[in-house]
């Protein structure tokens, strides 16, 4: 009987185990199904709106639908099959032609999926922008006709909106030459009333390309944005723009071809990314950007403005659009306040000042152990006197440099230049033989800088300056200089506290192949591992 007991006994847990089991199944299926009162959670763009991803069908209706229907609503998915789903309608906000056409606007969504499963989203741009109006004061014109954005989040929280290609359709467009940009998002966070506070948002594995304005623009009044795995191309004003948001990550992104949109040309300042604030002191602060790749927009690849605060980049690959000759404007500018770049690998010229942006922030920008290739200058900081700590970092001159700049050019009497590599390629000579090559000039301090020449005009080929040859670095009237390295055959020729450097330690802090590795056009952290050791080397010659 006790036998017989522990069997039934048995087979009752397991039954209660079974139906525990089912009943939890069916409450997870339930959930991702339906809500309160048989609310469905879980939406197919397809079946519940009408989306149609053959490429040609006008879709404009089912998106309407599919935002009207998530706006204010909690814990629901949207869900596309994979297919091309084109929106052929565009806005005309005046005029004769006005059509009420709207950007795709969710709002007040919390805890909402969107997920493109691969998908193409086509917007139609094959119209003009017309020199249709003005306002009074300002000496543009503006056009009527703009194309949909088809994600444009208001009020939203713990977002995710992953897996699409977005094509704004400027390959199509025209405009008239005085029209400036319009309103031609792929996607915009947008908070306009003062009780709106979108935040915990991610936007993931997107191809934004092609729109007329900016990929993405970021105007929050929340926190917590993240965009990752992602990459913005060919857009005309814009990758991305951020005007107003705390706390925003961007990182493993792509920003490239910012301004190359075919015959409509682009928007000034045609960056990668534009950190620019347009709101009260507090409301721009915290963006990192991280393992980000910037290369071949038109403008600036990465810029920050000084109402901007707290914009940090680090372990990125920056590249202007001829791989390193351009000079500043096309290549990095940081303005805000206690901002920097570190660990990164630059071709292009680094400007941390630009006339009419007075610094606002409490400590230096920073520049911290990059490596930058240029043809250029390599890095400008003058007159403007933002201060500024460019500390560790190798400057690399590029064969064939444009003839007259200064290689680094920094006066600016709140500069501090101190640890850095700067090795200068014997091309120079050929129209800058006597003249001042580098200006270090009338500066906070200036320590322990290595002024070195490539020793090679052609690999395995030794480089040996004529007698009446020489680089000249001018020092004059700053006031914190000591320890400059330079090699022994410089002496004659010195700069104040020159520590001469014997022909084998010159070699051996030449001997890194990233010194020549001009052809890199991706970020490589190995680069970054030679030029530590370079440092680690540097640093032991100055102790011995």
């Amino acid at each position: 009987m006790q036998h017989l007991m522990i069997h039934f006994t048995k087979a009752v847990f397991f039954l209660l185990y079974r139906f525990l089991c089912f009943s939890l199944l069916l409450f997870l299926f339930c959930s991702c199904s339906t809500g309160k009162a048989g609310e469905k959670t879980r939406y197919d763009f397809v079946q519940d709106f009408g989306g149609v991803p053959d490429g040609i069908t006008n879709n404009y209706a089912a998106f309407i639908k599919a935002a009207q229907t998530l706006s204010h609503k909690k814990n629901v998915q949207l869900q596309f099959p994979k297919g091309i789903y084109y929106i052929r309608d565009y806005k005309i906000s005046g005029g004769k032609y006005k059509n009420g056409i709207s950007d795709i606007i969710f709002t007040g969504m919390d805890h909402v999926l969107i997920n493109g499963n691969g998908s193409t989203i086509l917007i139609n741009g094959n119209f003009k922008r017309s020199a249709d109006y003005g306002l009074p004061g300002v000496p543009y014109l503006y056009a009527y006709n703009n194309t949909v954005s088809p994600f444009t989040f208001t009020n939203c929280k713990n977002l995710v909106l992953k897996n699409f290609i977005l094509d704004g359709g400027v390959l199509q467009m025209s405009r008239d030459s005085n029209v400036v940009e319009g309103f031609n998002y792929g996607i915009a966070i947008t908070d306009y009333l003062p009780a709106h506070q979108s935040k915990n948002i991610i936007i993931d594995s997107m191809l934004v390309t092609h729109f007329a304005t900016d990929g993405f623009i970021v105007r929050s009044s929340g926190n917590n944005i993240l965009v990752t795995n992602s990459s913005f191309k060919n857009n005309a004003r814009q990758g991305v723009s951020i005007i107003k948001g705390k706390d925003i990550t961007i990182r493993h992104c792509n920003f490239d071809s910012t301004g190359f949109t075919g015959n409509y040309t682009g928007h000034s300042p045609q960056a990668g990314i534009d950190v620019e604030n347009e709101y009260s002191l507090a409301e721009l602060t915290n963006v990192q950007v991280t393992h980000c790749n910037f290369r071949h927009n038109v403008g600036f690849q990465f810029v920050s403005s000084s109402r901007s605060g707290k914009v940090m980049l680090d372990s990125c690959f920056i590249s202007d659009k001829s791989n390193g000759y351009e000079y500043g404007y096309n290549g990095l500018g940081i303005y805000s306040k206690n901002s920097g770049i570190k660990n990164s690998i630059i071709f292009g010229t680094l400007q941390v000042e630009t006339g009419g942006e007075k610094y606002l922030g409490d400590t230096p920008l920073l520049i911290k152990n990059n490596i930058i290739y240029s043809g250029f200058s390599g890095a400008i900081s003058t007159d403007y006197n933002n201060p500024v700590a460019m500390v560790g970092n190798v400057f690399i001159m590029l064969p064939n440099p444009h003839p007259n700049p200064y290689f680094p050019f920094i006066r600016n009497q709140n500069a501090v230049f101190q640890n850095n590599v700067i090795i200068l390629h014997p091309d120079k000579m050929q129209t800058h033989a006597l003249a001042f090559t580098s200006l270090i000039q009338n500066v906070k301090s200036a320590q322990g800088n290595f002024w070195l020449l490539y020793g090679k005009s052609l690999p395995g080929t030794p480089y040996k300056l004529p007698n009446d040859v020489y680089y000249k670095i001018s020092t004059d009237n700053s006031r914190d200089i000591q320890k400059q390295y330079i090699p022994e055959s410089w002496l004659h020729k010195s700069i104040s506290q020159a520590v001469g450097l014997p022909a084998a330690t010159v070699e051996r802090l030449l001997r890194y192949d990233f010194i020549t590795n001009y052809k890199t056009r991706a970020f490589d952290a190995g680069l970054l591992q030679q030029a530590d050791s370079l440092r680690a080397t540097m640093k032991a010659i100055a102790g011995e």
